[in-house]
């Protein structure tokens, strides 16, 4: 059973995502589908390498986590939901949106 009229086919939306020097802060809309475990969040530094970030609580819509980012590279961000225990729904995954840095005042937020 699908929850509150999600469009499971749709990805997954990013609303804002920043970097204040210490800490990269990542926020979504709300994902409402039966049988959701938590999220993965995953921040990429664009042609070197990827952390991944569990986000164990089905009804978070914002993770912080602490990281040193290298100022003049390229990071970019995006969120998968868990629908079975460890098993990301990539269908529903949001798109990649990049992360500003150095820090700026504006998040950066997803496209519409």
């Amino acid at each position: 059973m699908s929850g509150a009229g999600r469009d499971t086919t749709s990805p997954m939306v990013i609303t804002s995502a920043s970097y204040d020097g210490s800490a990269v802060t990542v926020e979504w809309e709300p994902f409402s589908e039966s049988g959701l475990s938590g999220y993965i969040v995953t921040l990429l530094q664009v042609s070197v390498g990827m952390n991944n970030v569990p986000v164990d609580d089905p009804d978070a819509v914002s993770k912080t986590f602490g990281v040193l980012l290298k100022a003049g590279d390229e990071y970019q961000v995006w969120v998968t939901p868990i629908l079975r225990p460890g098993f990301p729904d990539t269908a529903n995954q949001s798109n990649v949106v990049p992360i500003p840095y150095p820090p700026t005042d504006a998040s950066q937020g997803s496209a519409k």
